[in-house]
């Protein structure tokens, strides 16, 4: 679809800027996996048309390869994220 995800600074050390691009999204759905897919963070953001984007703290994640993904309306977008 036309949704895009992106994740920065990445990596990181505790603080990441989620962004996206959508024109119908109110609320999201946010998960962070680690590379045995446990599920580490599980969150709904409500989020404005005029931001899209929104910030989430991972300072309580160990250092390591991550998954983010976004629930936006159905359609799931999945990026991965380092720890540092």
């Amino acid at each position: 679809g036309e949704n895009e995800l992106y994740l920065y600074p990445n990596p990181t050390k505790n603080v990441i800027n989620i962004g996206y691009k959508s024109n119908t999204i109110q609320e999201i759905e946010v998960k962070i996996f680690n590379v045995t897919s446990q599920l580490m963070y599980h969150d709904w953001i409500i989020s404005s048309k005029e931001t899209n984007a929104f910030q989430l703290n991972v300072s309580n994640l160990q250092k390591g390869l991550y998954f983010v993904e976004l629930n936006l309306d159905g359609e799931r977008l999945m990026k991965r994220l380092v720890i540092d």
